[in-house]
């Protein structure tokens, strides 16, 4: 067997956050990113972005949206896999 099967996984992992307030009004953003590359010349990618909005109506009422977005890609699998 090829020596490359059995080789370690390499990570990469990076986030951002942001939070901020105007008024009644509160903002919050995130994203990510993820990179893992494997044996057998697989990598799995991921990327993570977050949003939300919140706004207070009254002082009993509070209202607010949200909203994720997440894709990952898986390459190399199949490549590997036919060979």
């Amino acid at each position: 067997m090829d020596g490359s099967y059995f080789r370690a996984w390499f990570n990469q992992n990076h986030q951002i956050c942001r939070f901020w307030s105007i008024k009644s009004v509160n903002y919050y953003f995130s994203g990510g990113y993820t990179n893992n590359e494997g044996p057998l010349s697989v990598t799995i990618t991921t990327c993570l972005h977050k949003g939300q909005l919140e706004s207070d109506v009254t002082d009993w009422l509070k209202v607010g949206i949200d909203g994720t977005y997440i894709i990952t890609t898986i390459r190399g699998l199949g490549r590997t896999l036919g060979k």
